[in-house]
């Protein structure tokens, strides 16, 4: 899988979005395990700008499987952990993460949204822009909600 591919995640902007810019209108933030889901997303976009690979597997849960769009699947927070590091060493990035669709079943749930990321290169070049749709199960466990399966569409209007 290229390290692009694992870079992309849903919790995959030209800036850190603000809190509001998170999540849609039709979230329901008043249920704190959305809220917690969309925290997340947050807390992803902000390891993401700070380069913080060791962060971002901790969002992960173990049995992690990440499906990039074009790339073969992915298994296991090690092998993402392993191409986060590689990708962060080549660029500098910033993503934002736009929750359309959080539900809750138990200890078991699902979002649904959109991204959009910059990454510039750290040896020169010009910044590349990159938008996807994101859509992933997550688990809560040790009242953590974590990335369990993870699948990132490229709609084709990236430059």
């Amino acid at each position: 899988m290229s390290v692009l591919g694992l870079t992309l995640s849903a919790h995959v902007g030209l800036a850190q979005a603000p809190a509001s810019q998170t999540a849609s209108d039709t979230v329901d933030m008043s249920n704190p395990d959305v809220a917690a889901i969309v925290q997340v997303a947050r807390d992803f976009e902000k390891a993401f700008a700070a380069g913080d690979a060791k962060t971002i597997a901790t969002m992960y849960d173990p049995g992690v499987v990440y499906m990039a769009d074009g790339a073969p699947d992915t298994f296991g927070v090690p092998v993402i952990a392993r191409a986060r590091e590689a990708f962060f060493a080549q660029y500098d990035a910033r993503v934002a993460v736009h929750i359309q669709d959080v539900r809750v079943m138990g200890d078991m749930g699902y979002d649904r949204g959109t991204f959009t990321m910059t990454m510039t290169p750290k040896a020169g070049g010009k910044a590349m822009t990159h938008t996807g749709r994101v859509f992933e199960i997550v688990k809560k466990q040790a009242g953590k909600w974590r990335s369990y399966r993870v699948m990132l569409n490229d709609p084709g209007q990236n430059s």
